[in-house]
């Protein structure tokens, strides 16, 4: 059983960190399925407000500041663990000011605590607003939570994918918790024809995004890292978006 526990790990993070100094961290795989043009750039051949994007819908984040040493040092301490060296100092620049956001660099991972869903948890349980989306949101704690909250008068909004998920096993499940979803106020839309690999959820004046899944193996089994960012505009920002 313990061979076969490794065998289905599998560090599911996406880190990009360039000189020590910025950092990219979300929803993107390196991957065919991203190369769209943009909707949002008008400059970009071909593209315009009005044209949607050809692939997939994801959401990655850019981080300067202190939190990508946070991010680095996930990276090193993983490289290490499969057999690599302990880098030189200058893989770790003394960081930038901090900037205007107060922002957590969040893990989960095997025999690890889950800080990304003890965090999703804590915070939803008294929240007077949620926002989530996700493609593979199937952990029944996470929908019972959602639910709750939306008995008791929050403002609950998930979008998922339509039948274009790439796991449509998953997908089968998620719409038979629809009608319960639906049932306690929980309003549910479904992106038409894309697949949303993003993995965001907004919580009041809170954002949380990276690359958890609300399932069981981000909970469970996988390597995730998440930011959990706590400022009232950034919200609102990706709120709108």
């Amino acid at each position: 059983a313990d061979h076969l526990s490794r065998m289905l790990v599998h560090d599911h993070r996406k880190i990009l960190v360039i000189d020590g100094e910025t950092a990219f961290v979300g929803g993107m795989n390196v991957g065919r399925e991203y190369l769209y043009r943009s909707p949002y750039d008008p400059t970009t051949p071909g593209g315009s407000p009005d044209e949607p994007w050809d692939k997939w819908h994801d959401v990655h984040a850019r981080v300067r500041g202190p939190a990508v040493s946070d991010l680095q040092r996930l990276f090193v301490d993983r490289w290490k663990q499969l057999g690599g060296d302990e880098p030189g100092p200058a893989v770790f620049p003394p960081p930038r000011m901090a900037g205007e956001h107060s922002v957590s660099v969040l893990t989960a991972g095997p025999e690890q605590t889950n800080e990304i869903g003890e965090a999703f948890h804590s915070t939803v349980r008294s929240a007077g607003r949620v926002r989530l989306i996700n493609p593979f949101l199937i952990n029944v704690q996470v929908l019972e939570a959602l639910m709750e909250r939306a008995r008791a008068g929050a403002d609950v909004q998930v979008i998922v994918c339509d039948d274009h998920n790439d796991s449509q096993l998953v997908q089968a499940c998620l719409r038979g918790h629809y009608p319960a979803l639906i049932a306690a106020g929980v309003k549910v839309f479904e992106l038409q024809h894309h697949m949303t690999h993003a993995k965001v959820a907004l919580i009041d004046d809170t954002a949380l995004i990276g690359t958890y899944n609300f399932n069981y193996r981000s909970a469970r089994v996988d390597f995730e890292v998440a930011l959990w960012v706590a400022d009232e505009d950034f919200t609102a920002e990706v709120d709108r978006r």
